[in-house]
């Protein structure tokens, strides 16, 4: 009797362990499928984006994850067009994309995508109707030059400009900014326009303070952790293992009172 009782329970551990793994490979794969790119999650490891000295859910953080997807499955919308209609992402106007420099992945937000019209000007998606705070020293809509400056942008109203004629004449890209940072990438010589061959991907979810485990084991940027993350991701995991537990219990007296 002993012995069929435990063959009993190890034959459904096993099926337990079985459903677990079939269930989460089918929600790998959903996820995979619909990200269409890989890796589909990037820990974030600078403040750049960051809206305080706080971690908050919904902007993105030193030590969150972010889930992405393809940028042909995802689209880009830019600040300056998303201004309009309201689209927000991660706490502010337009989507935040993911690109390449040599050894580096930037995670940043996508402020205005410029064409070039072959005459030293620039074709600028949505610069014509942005309703905010924009002044221009030459050109007109359509065939944009000179220096524009942004005021009253973001969520902490900052100023900034865009030196169109410092572009160049060559392929067309975004000009990028972290939400945290007051001049662009471009200004700041961390890239130059941002070519669709060198965008990633587009963020679409953040999984908060997860992605500290990381940072804490490789030693990289821990200084850069905001204060109240580790104690949340203490209270995630105890959460997440309380949550187990209480299942274990549930299913346990199910099964017992089916025995009865």
């Amino acid at each position: 009797m002993c012995c069929t009782a435990v063959k009993k329970d190890v034959r459904s551990a096993l099926i337990v362990v079985v459903a677990a793994a079939a269930l989460f490979g089918a929600g790998y794969a959903g996820l995979a499928l619909y990200s269409g790119t890989s890796p589909m999650f990037y820990t974030v490891e600078s403040g750049s984006m960051m809206h305080s000295d706080n971690s908050r859910i919904g902007i993105i953080d030193t030590g969150d994850i972010v889930y992405v997807r393809d940028v042909s499955k995802a689209g880009v919308t830019t600040y300056v067009e998303a201004y309009g209609t309201g689209y927000k992402k991660f706490g502010d106007y337009g989507d935040v994309i993911l690109y390449k420099i040599p050894g580096k992945t930037i995670i940043h937000r996508a402020i205005l995508y410029a064409e070039p019209n072959g005459d030293g000007t620039w074709n600028i998606p949505g610069l014509e109707t942005y309703g905010g705070v924009l002044e221009h020293t030459a050109g007109e809509p359509g065939k944009w030059s000179g220096t524009l400056t942004f005021k009253d942008f973001g969520y902490n109203g900052r100023e900034f400009n865009v030196d169109l004629d410092a572009m160049g004449s060559g392929a067309g890209g975004y000009v990028t900014m972290g939400d945290n940072n007051g001049i662009t990438d471009q200004e700041a010589g961390l890239a130059g326009l941002v070519t669709n061959n060198m965008t990633i991907a587009v963020a679409k979810y953040e999984i908060p303070w997860i992605g500290c485990i990381k940072l804490y084991a490789t030693g990289n940027n821990t200084d850069q952790i905001p204060s109240n993350s580790p104690l949340l991701l203490i209270v995630t995991v105890v959460a997440v293992i309380a949550a187990a537990v209480a299942a274990d219990v549930l299913i346990g007296k199910v099964r017992g009172k089916k025995k009865e």
